[in-house]
Parts: C-alpha cells; sequence; structure tokens
C-alpha cells in the first residue's frame, strides 16, 4: 500500500477538509464507525469501529487515502481503527490482534484458548496503564474531544513497536494482565 502523510486532526477542529472519522458520527466526512446511525457499508460492517476500519483497509474501501483522520474520543476501539488507518500494512500483518484488541477494548470479552486475543490483552493492559499514567482515566475530562489529540499523538508513532514487541513491555501490563486472569478464574470456578 502506497504510503500517505497522515495527521490525526482535533474533531471539533473538522471544517471543510475530506477526513476519516473513526469510532464517531459526522454528516458529512467518511465514517467507519460501528455507533448507531454510522454511515456504514455492509461490506465492512463489523461489531466494533476498528474491526470495521480493518475490513475497510482489506477491502479496498474508497476514501482511506485521505490524509486527515479525526475521532470524537480516545479508547482502545478506536485508537485500533485510527492506528490502522496510519500503518495499514502493519494493521493487516496483525489484523486478528487488532480485531481481538477493538473486541476486549469495547466490549470486555475475551475469547478463551485464542492466541491472539491473549496478545491483545497485554496490549490492552499496556495501553490502559500507560494512559493512566501519562494522561488521565479513559473519559476522565469533559474535554475528552479536545483531550484526546494528545493522546493519538503521544501512542500512535509508539505504539507499533509494542504490537510487534509486546513482552518488551511487560512491566507495563503484567499487573492488569494478571487482574484479568484472575479475575477470569474466579468466574469460571463460580459457573461451576
Amino acid at each position: 500500500m502506497e504510503h500517505i502523510t497522515k495527521k490525526f486532526i482535533p474533531f471539533h477542529l473538522i471544517s471543510s477538509e475530506q477526513a476519516v472519522i473513526v469510532d464517531g458520527l459526522h454528516p458529512s466526512k467518511i465514517v467507519l464507525s460501528h455507533w448507531k446511525g454510522a454511515n456504514t457499508h455492509q461490506s465492512i460492517a463489523a461489531d466494533t469501529s476498528g474491526e470495521i476500519v480493518l475490513n475497510a483497509i482489506k477491502a479496498g474501501f474508497p476514501g482511506l487515502d485521505t490524509p486527515l483522520i479525526s475521532a470524537t474520543h480516545f479508547d482502545i476501539d478506536g485508537f485500533v481503527g485510527v492506528f490502522a488507518l496510519f500503518y495499514p500494512d502493519l494493521a493487516m500483518e496483525y489484523f486478528e490482534v487488532l480485531k481481538q484488541m477493538a473486541i476486549i477494548g469495547d466490549f470486555r470479552e475475551l475469547e478463551p484458548n485464542n492466541e491472539a486475543a491473549e496478545t491483545a490483552l497485554k496490549l490492552c493492559c499496556w495501553m490502559n496503564t500507560v494512559e493512566k499514567e501519562k494522561f488521565y482515566r479513559p473519559f476522565g475530562e469533559k474535554e475528552e474531544m479536545k483531550l484526546c489529540v494528545d493522546k493519538y499523538n503521544y501512542f500512535l508513532p509508539l505504539f507499533p513497536e509494542v504490537l510487534k514487541q509486546p513482552d518488551e513491555y511487560k512491566n507495563s501490563w503484567i499487573e492488569e494482565y494478571e487482574e484479568v486472569k484472575e479475575g477470569l478464574k474466579q468466574l469460571n470456578s463460580n459457573s461451576k
């Protein structure tokens, strides 16, 4: 895929320029979102915005070469979609891991015995930990639409390396990961 310089722009500053909106709504832009009323097409539809973007890249959906990308907020599902637009080749290489990240991030669903989901859980735990340390808790600010830009600008250049080698960042994800695994173990033992 040809490299096009992408730029994340604040949602509240979108004007007449063409932009791709991920995990949100906008009446006149290319929208790749699972939100109710979003302008998705059946050929790329999915439960998460991240997977919709992955499907769009895989299908060669028109308009993805647009250099401006935006979102109304920062969360893991939205990040997966934005990241995929910035790094489409890498996104296709890690399609299943990123798809699982979006599912875990938005729905807190983890597929047992799925290697991609295990890796995705580590990445989600890493992102949650770093987000809380460097910024603020998810949706912890009234001005999320404006403040999320700093999160995207921080995580977008950093994430390719973390995606390729999550175990190198184990110190940042292990605590939350173990809490999740212990919680799942307890749930499974209580359901028997």
